[in-house]
């Protein structure tokens, strides 16, 4: 029941910002799997929506709404078939920029496939914005699952 109420607290923020967001990007990402996950997994991609509303000249909020998918590795005699993982996400966060680069932090609700539970993370972030490119480097924190990601994204 907890994590619904987060998961409805969440998308209510995300239908804000696609409403009163002052820029919406799209962006794509690599995500290399750390840990125990990096074990059994490869290699990820992942594809974003994402709404930036500024707070202050220096400070957002933001939300995003992302796809991440992740293919098993194979195993001499094991059988992974049906393993591959892949999950929606809806986060929110802030970010406060120092010129070109900024730092922040987000929570998100993440919805995985394969009867996995559902879980909440944490993620800190850096990045730099040029223009309306944005680059930044994510590492991912879920109860099981973790991984580092390497994004690149543009504004509208």
């Amino acid at each position: 029941m907890k994590r619904n109420g987060i998961a409805t607290l969440i998308l209510a923020s995300a239908v804000f910002w696609v409403t009163n967001a002052s820029a919406i990007g799209v962006g794509v990402g690599v995500i290399l799997p750390t840990g125990d996950f990096k074990d059994s997994h490869d290699t990820g991609v992942s594809a974003h929506l994402v709404m930036d509303y500024p707070v202050t000249p220096l400070a957002s909020i933001y939300g995003d709404l992302g796809w991440q998918g992740f293919q098993a590795k194979g195993v001499e005699g094991i059988d992974f078939e049906g393993a591959d993982i892949s999950m929606w996400s809806i986060s929110a966060g802030a970010k406060a920029g120092f010129g070109a680069v900024y730092v922040g932090g987000e929570v998100g609700y993440y919805i995985i496939s394969d009867g996995i539970d559902n879980e909440i993370g944490a993620t800190p972030v850096l990045g730099t914005k040029m223009g309306p490119l944005d680059l930044s480097a994510r590492y991912k924190f879920l109860d099981d699952i973790k991984w580092f990601e390497v994004r690149a994204g543009i504004g509208f």
